[in-house]
């Protein structure tokens, strides 16, 4: 399972917690798609787990997701998440 640290300096000065997410996507559609700020690839079909460190990367993800499933017309990719 990837992981992608979020944090850094800035956002740990503007209050960014190193708290640990563990989001799976599932692409319920027939097209590849790619979540941009970690690059991960969705393939089309499947299912992905990864490790995503940091509040403000996560709530990106979120929003990149709500972005991409705006733009299909539906809800193409679900998002679940396992706190740690």
């Amino acid at each position: 399972m990837p992981t992608f640290d979020g944090t850094n300096p800035i956002t740990d000065i503007l209050g960014d917690e190193p708290t640990e997410h563990e989001p799976t996507f599932e692409n319920q559609s027939v097209q590849n798609f790619i979540e941009p700020l970690t690059n991960t690839a969705i393939p089309a079909g499947q299912t992905v787990e990864m490790t995503v460190i940091g509040d403000a990367a996560f709530d990106t993800i979120e929003s990149n997701i709500a972005q991409i499933n705006a733009l299909a017309g539906f809800e193409a990719i679900t998002l679940t998440v396992e706190e740690k």
